[in-house]
C-alpha cells in the first residue's frame, strides 16, 4: 500500500510538467502533494534511493531546486505490476 502511496505522490509531482525537469522550491512541491515541507523532503529522499529522481536542493529560503524525473509513471506502475505477479 505504501508503493502506491508513492507512487500517487510521484504523479503529483510528475503532472504539471509532464517529466521535464522543473526549477521549484520545496514549498511548492509540499502544495502539489498535499503535505509538509518536512514531508516532502523525506519523500524526494525516498524518490531518489528508489531511482525514480534526481533532486538538487539549493541552499537557502525560497531557492529553488531542480527536480530531474529519471522514470515515468508508466515505467513505475510496471515494474511494481511485475513485482506483484
Amino acid at each position: 500500500m505504501r508503493l502506491v502511496n508513492r507512487l500517487n505522490q510521484f504523479q503529483r509531482l510528475w503532472q504539471p510538467s509532464a517529466g521535464e525537469p522543473q526549477q521549484i522550491t520545496v514549498a511548492e512541491l509540499a502544495a502539489r502533494c498535499f503535505c509538509s515541507e518536512r514531508h516532502i523532503r523525506t519523500l524526494l529522499r525516498q524518490l531518489e534511493s528508489a531511482g525514480w529522481v534526481n533532486w538538487h536542493a539549493q541552499a537557502g529560503r525560497g531557492k529553488r531546486g531542480q527536480l530531474i524525473f529519471l522514470v515515468t509513471p508508466e515505467q513505475v506502475r510496471a515494474t511494481m505490476m511485475e513485482q506483484v505477479l
